[in-house]
């Protein structure tokens, strides 16, 4: 949501996103700030027809900057375990795991595929996924928790270094971002110290 309110800010056309039944209240409000600008859309990044459908209907417009956000980091409040217990080893919901693996993972790579064509055709040929330090693995993590979201990330990682590969005789530049830990709205009221706000941390991203 950051992002879209900064690069309409800028004077971007933005296509925005959701997974929702009806438009959030959030994005109904940017819309109606930058009415020219703004074009929100349904993309559920689970769901092969909703990529295809808004792949036809986008066909042939340049896409400058084409942004994975979406994802899955919990299933409850960061501080209820029992909340998010099937992240938890002893716990394990391998169910659970499939649905982090779609979202976190193949969902950007549905993105990137049914959207290809219209980020050739543009200027700056900008593929960006948010991913996550938590998907390091060069180094320990500092707690054995999250375990979908680490792998999930982790996989990530892994798919976008092969996009890399894949779209670099394109012109086309695939970056991952770790934005650091930012006050988005499930940190909200839990009292964390050093997060970014979301403005800062989407300002230097950008």
């Amino acid at each position: 949501l950051e992002f879209a309110k900064q690069y309409a800010a800028r004077g971007w056309t933005v296509y925005a996103t959701h997974h929702f039944p009806e438009t959030p209240r959030s994005l109904a409000e940017l819309k109606a700030q930058y009415p020219a600008l703004v074009q929100v859309e349904l993309l559920d990044v689970t769901r092969d027809e909703h990529v295809a459908l808004l792949a036809t209907k986008l066909k042939g417009r340049p896409i400058d900057v084409l942004l994975n956000n979406a994802a899955i980091k919990r299933t409850g409040p960061i501080r209820d375990r029992q909340a998010n217990q099937g992240q938890y080893f002893g716990t394990l919901d391998f169910q659970q795991f499939q649905q982090f693996l779609d979202v976190n993972t193949a969902g950007p790579l549905r993105v990137i595929q049914g959207f290809i064509e219209n980020v050739r055709l543009s200027r700056q040929k900008k593929l960006v996924t948010i991913s996550s330090a938590a998907g390091t693995v060069s180094v320990l993590p500092n707690a054995s928790t999250d375990y979908w979201y680490r792998i999930s990330k982790a996989a990530l990682n892994q798919a976008m270094r092969l996009v890399t590969v894949e779209v670099k005789d394109l012109g086309i530049t695939a970056v991952m971002f770790h934005p650091g830990g930012v006050e988005v709205e499930s940190f909200q009221g839990q009292n964390i110290p050093g997060l970014i706000p979301t403005p800062v941390a989407v300002g230097k991203m950008m």
